[in-house]
């Protein structure tokens, strides 16, 4: 009974306990829980300042580098123009132009060019597959437009309104802005010159959207941030919303605000409904442009802010249930403002990723410009050392000539650039080498070699082999060149085809003198003959003495002739040659008319020749006359000596010159010299400018004969009205004596009783060898031919005691006759008789054992000295003794 009321109290009791337990517990709690909650609003509040001075630091940073980007960027476009400003095509434009070219040739060709690389430049030149220009154009020094590529988007600018771009003072590229828009265009402009004038300017409109997508990345409000590029000065490029609502804010105007740092400004008083504004102004170094951000607080930092806190944390302490939610609800906006500080070290992050990627780029660039500049280095070296001159031939000019062709032509490389082929063409030959370059420029029709004629700068004649090759040249047709000056190997082709027609002409004078010889020998024997039977007071006689005259006048002209074509041996010694001119001057002083000086100038050192003084006195003579009949009105005749060397480098380009000591002897006269067609002509016999009957036309043609005849060389130097020099390279020797040779004795003509064996194929002259050997009591026999001769000989060897034998005869020669003989008879005698004898078939007849040699057309009383000398030789006496007339 008594334990249900203690338990009924117990039961009231323990609510109230618990009651107050959890009053305590709950006030403690809350207690507890207010405090928590206060030193999580704290540390939020401290947070949050944190986090926002974190914010503003990497918002800084990211636009120093967004900053740094834009920059890189207008410096590549300012490369870009100077690139344009060393485009050939530019250049090729205004030479064509400075040429005086119309537009209708060739002007308006190299002005297509132009337009084809801004065209080039403004679709090659992308920033992630968008193009970065809208529009490149030239535009003249008169504010005119030249030349210009749009891009499809773009609209040409008005022409009118483009002459206050020209900035003659711009010596390097500069980024400009149009301040006279509202929208403001980005132009990037430089000045160009042509040899140092001011031609016009090039301008280029860099795409403003292109420059926002790529590198500015302007976000959207849900982002937080609104970026813009704007000029330096003013507030052009904000859109007018943004300048209107700037208005609300107390702050300095935008270029008032320090570069580099962010600010955060708060509404003026009668704009309280604002929020606080997050702006800062970064320049972009080397452009007239600044990056300018413009941004809420809220849509920095979200929508919590310091100032709220102590409002919340009021209502927390009065809601002890809802703190749990607000702190949540904070720790939320934490979450997010964390969000955005992550999603700004991401923009960061990929920010840095793409200046990397940007950085690697620019060094591969500059890896690929160093290995393209080495190996264009490498190509020049090898095309401007080449021996051939090369050039591309584009649009009717010469474009991109080597160093070779600029030594070929005399031109300078500024020259030459934006010439036409045809103006280096000689003008005979501009119809046909145009005529072949057009063949080549035809699909599948190649000009290959070809030779040309042209003329250097100072009006020289050259000769080109010339091979053209179809070529494609800046995506266009052309043809590349490769040019051998082979003006040299013309001259000796010339040279050799002078020196095979003068050694035809030298033994077609040869032939003739033989045969004209053998007439001149019956003429002058059988003269004589009957010179013999008459006496000097018969009428006849005087007449006889005249054709004897006239035949020894012929043999005279006949020598002339096989002196010219060296068919006639000279008499060889040691010679001074000045000693020779002293002693033709007296003879000059007479002959040569007064009214034209003399005037030698020899060398005092002068080395000693080996010459045939008669025939040196020839040439100098005949050059004198020459000389004289060339200056009628007076003048001056110089004659010069001194000591030469003939090289190999001159050689190789003279035909006929041999390397060696030479004494040079010069003949100088002032008269009227000749021109190119009759200098190529003076040597040949016969060839004269003068007059009728006013020369033979043989006087240079033996002049040319000695000299060769002499191992010489002689070259002739004329232009009309500026007189003659002829220069003659003569052999020196380097013993000074040598054996002279002796002249014949005179010898009493006796007459003789021998068998005398006569060989000729001209009857009248073995009729009239006949004649005059028996006369003089030899008893002769006669045959008209070597074999005869061998029949005659081998039947009465032992009773003949001298062969009279002619060198050249049809049939056996004279030479192959004697070897006969002498199978015959090892002791037969000979004495060889022939109108000319080339040297070494003489020298060979003596070798063989001939013991006399006589000239035709000789004299009766030659003949028989010779002969009679040549018989009263003793027998074995040495065959090295020969006889000569």
């Amino acid at each position: 009974m008594i334990s249900q009321p203690i338990l009924g109290k117990m039961k009231t009791k323990i609510p109230t306990l618990a009651t107050k337990k959890w009053n305590i517990t709950v006030a403690v709690a809350s207690f507890v829980l207010l405090g928590y909650i206060g030193f999580l609003l704290f540390a939020n509040y401290l947070s949050q300042v944190e986090l926002q001075t974190a914010t503003l630091q990497q918002l800084k940073q990211d636009m120093e580098k967004r900053s740094m980007a834009v920059s890189y960027f207008y410096s590549e476009r300012k490369s870009d123009l100077k690139d344009l400003r060393e485009n050939r095509d530019i250049l090729a434009y205004f030479h064509s132009k400075a040429l005086g070219m119309s537009m209708e040739y060739g002007l308006q060709a190299s002005l297509f060019s132009v337009t084809e690389s801004f065209s080039r430049l403004l679709n090659e030149k992308t920033l992630d597959q968008e193009k970065i220009y809208t529009q490149i154009a030239f535009i003249k020094e008169n504010g005119q437009l030249l030349s210009g590529a749009f891009s499809s988007e773009s609209r040409a600018k008005n022409v009118e309104s483009l002459s206050h771009l020209l900035s003659p003072e711009l010596g390097d590229a500069a980024i400009l802005v149009d301040s006279s828009k509202q929208d403001p265009d980005v132009i990037v402009s430089i000045a160009y010159d042509y040899k140092g004038k001011y031609k016009g300017q090039i301008v280029a409109w860099v795409s403003s959207a292109t420059v926002y997508k790529q590198l500015v990345k302007e976000t959207s409000t849900q982002v937080g941030r609104s970026l813009y590029i704007i000029p330096n000065k003013g507030e052009l490029g904000l859109p007018s919303d943004i300048r209107q609502k700037l208005k609300s804010y107390a702050m300095p105007d935008l270029e008032g605000l320090e570069a580099g740092k962010i600010y955060r400004i708060r509404p003026s008083a009668r704009h309280g409904k604002y929020e606080e504004l997050i702006a800062g102004r970064f320049p972009v170094k080397g452009t007239p442009f600044s990056l300018l951000i413009l941004s809420e607080a809220s849509d920095i930092f979200g929508k919590t802010a310091p100032w709220r806190l102590p409002i919340a944390m009021g209502i927390l302490s009065l809601i002890i249930l809802g703190g749990t939610a607000f702190a949540l609800k904070v720790n939320t906006h934490n979450l997010v403002l964390r969000t955005r500080l992550e999603e700004t070290a991401r923009s960061k992050q990929d920010v840095e990723t793409k200046n990397r990627q940007l950085e690697k780029e620019i060094s591969e660039r500059r890896r690929i410009e160093a290995a393209l500049k080495e190996s264009e280095e490498k190509y020049r070296i090898l095309v401007d050392n080449t021996n051939e001159g090369i050039f591309i031939y584009q649009d009717d000019v010469i474009k991109f000539p080597n160093r070779r062709l600029l030594a070929i032509t005399g031109y300078s490389e500024v020259e030459l650039t934006g010439m036409s082929f045809s103006d280096l063409l000689h003008p005979d030959e501009q119809e046909s080498a145009l005529e072949r370059h057009t063949r080549s420029l035809k699909e599948g029709e190649v000009a290959g070699d070809y030779v040309c004629r042209t003329l250097n700068k100072a009006g020289e004649q050259l000769w080109f082999e010339v091979n053209a090759v179809r070529h494609t040249w800046e995506k266009k047709t052309a043809t590349l060149n490769f040019v051998r000056d082979i003006t040299p190997q013309k001259k000796l082709e010339a040279q050799l085809l002078h020196a095979h027609k003068m050694e035809a002409v030298g033994t077609l004078a040869g032939g003739i003198a033989h045969d004209f010889n053998n007439l001149l020998q019956a003429i002058q024997g059988y003269s004589e003959l009957l010179l013999l039977d008459n006496k000097e007071n018969e009428p006849s006689h005087d007449h006889l003495k005249e054709i004897f005259s006239a035949a020894q006048r012929g043999a005279d002209l006949t020598k002339q002739l096989l002196t010219f074509s060296r068919k006639i041996e000279s008499k060889l010694q040691p010679v001074d040659l000045n000693q020779e001119i002293v002693q033709l001057r007296k003879l000059l002083d007479r002959t040569i008319p007064k009214m034209i000086s003399i005037e030698l100038h020899l060398a005092g050192d002068l080395m000693t020749i080996n010459a045939d003084p008669a025939q040196m006195e020839q040439v100098l003579m005949n050059l004198a006359v020459n000389a004289r009949d060339a200056m009628p009105e007076g003048g001056k005749l110089t004659v010069a000596t001194r000591n030469a060397i003939l090289d190999e480098p001159y050689c190789r380009i003279h035909m006929g010159a041999v390397p060696g000591n030479y004494v040079l002897l010069q003949v100088t006269d002032t008269g009227h010299g000749m021109d190119t067609p009759t200098l190529g002509r003076i040597f040949e016999p016969f060839f004269t400018s003068k007059g009728i009957g006013r020369g033979t036309g043989l006087g240079l043609a033996m002049v040319y004969g000695i000299v060769k005849s002499h191992k010489g060389y002689i070259t002739c130097r004329s232009e009309p009205g500026r007189g003659t020099t002829f220069d003659i390279y003569l052999p020196v020797i380097d013993r000074e004596e040598r054996d002279m040779e002796k002249p014949l004795e005179p010898v009493v003509i006796n007459r003789g009783s021998e068998t005398i064996l006569l060989v000729d194929d001209e009857d009248y002259i073995r009729d009239l060898g006949k004649q005059i050997l028996s006369r003089f009591g030899y008893t002769v026999w006669t045959a008209e031919n070597g074999e005869t001769a061998l029949e005659i000989y081998a039947t009465h060897w032992n009773t003949i005691d001298l062969v009279l034998l002619d060198l050249i005869m049809p049939g056996m020669s004279g030479t192959e006759c004697l070897r006969e003989l002498q199978r015959i008879n090892p002791s037969v005698r000979v004495v060889v008789i022939s109108g000319y004898s080339p040297d070494d078939s003489r020298d060979e007849l003596i070798e063989l054992g001939a013991e006399g040699f006589i000239s035709k057309p000789y004299e009766m009383n030659q003949m028989l000295q010779v002969t009679r000398k040549v018989l009263d030789k003793k027998q074995g006496s040495s065959g090295n003794e020969t006889t000569e007339v």
